[in-house]
Order: C-alpha cells, then sequence, then structure tokens
C-alpha cells in the first residue's frame, strides 16, 4: 500500500509540474488502479469481521469501476488524438 501512496504521491506531483503528459498520467491511474483493486482483493481473504469484508469488497469495486471508466477516457482520448491526425 505504501508503494501505491507513493506513486500517487509522484504522480499528482508530475501533474503539477507538468512534467508528464495526459496519455502517460491516464495509464500510471490505471496501473494504480489495479495495484488498489488487487491489495483490497487481497484484504477480503485476510480479515475475519464481516463489515470489514464488505468494506474491502466495495473499495475492490470502486477501484474497478474507475479503472474502467479510465480505461474509456484513454480510448476516447485515443480516438480523438487518431481524428486529429487523420483531418490534419
Amino acid at each position: 500500500m505504501t508503494s501505491a501512496l507513493a506513486k500517487c504521491s509522484r504522480l499528482i506531483e508530475d501533474c503539477r509540474k507538468k512534467n508528464i503528459h495526459i496519455e502517460e498520467a491516464l495509464n500510471d491511474m490505471v496501473d494504480l488502479e489495479r495495484h488498489l483493486e488487487k491489495y483490497h482483493l487481497q484484504k477480503i481473504s485476510e480479515v475475519n469481521d464481516d463489515s470489514l469484508k464488505k468494506l474491502f469488497e466495495a473499495l475492490s469495486s470502486g477501484d474497478r469501476l474507475h479503472k474502467e471508466r479510465l480505461m474509456k477516457i484513454i480510448t476516447h482520448f485515443a480516438t480523438k488524438t487518431e481524428d486529429s491526425a487523420v483531418s490534419s
């Protein structure tokens, strides 16, 4: 989890400094959501408390949804970029 937080902090800082292209930032965010989803799924099997299991299930589901949305944004962005190149 510490590595995910460190990656998130680096990504935010790179975006603030404009050291990263939007496509790279989006791909990094997808990787971060994959990492968090895996972490939350792992925690489901590690805890015994039913309410904690439900919490980690909800977090995992949210991670998966975020990942899917980001991938749609990437696809949309790539399509727009290709359309711009064709019309130029």
